[in-house]
């Protein structure tokens, strides 16, 4: 499959994303680069192997996922640098203006 500047516009359009005309080139370049890779890894022979479910699988070291007795709220709330009563207080974030 070829990526040309129609194709490009409409999937940027599609993710609502504005691209300046500067970077147009070097993104159909990368998504040409993308697309090719996918279609090598379809020549890629697989009759015989297993699907895999999870990549998780192979790493998975056998501890059990017990529950444990939460942390004490007070301790935590202790090494806070600011709380206000039962909670962390914490800097704003949230810029109105935007």
């Amino acid at each position: 499959m070829n990526v040309n500047e129609a194709l490009l516009v409409k999937l940027a359009s599609l993710a609502r994303l504005e691209i300046p005309e500067e970077s147009k080139e070097g993104l159909l370049q990368d998504l040409q680069q993308m697309l090719d890779f996918v279609e090598h890894l379809q020549e890629v022979e697989v009759e015989g192997v297993s699907p895999m479910i999870s990549p998780g699988e192979a790493f998975f070291n056998g501890v059990a996922d017990i529950p444990e007795p939460p942390l004490d709220r007070e301790r935590m709330l202790g090494q806070a640098p600011d709380r206000h009563g039962p909670f962390f207080r914490l800097p704003k974030v949230v810029n109105k203006d935007v």
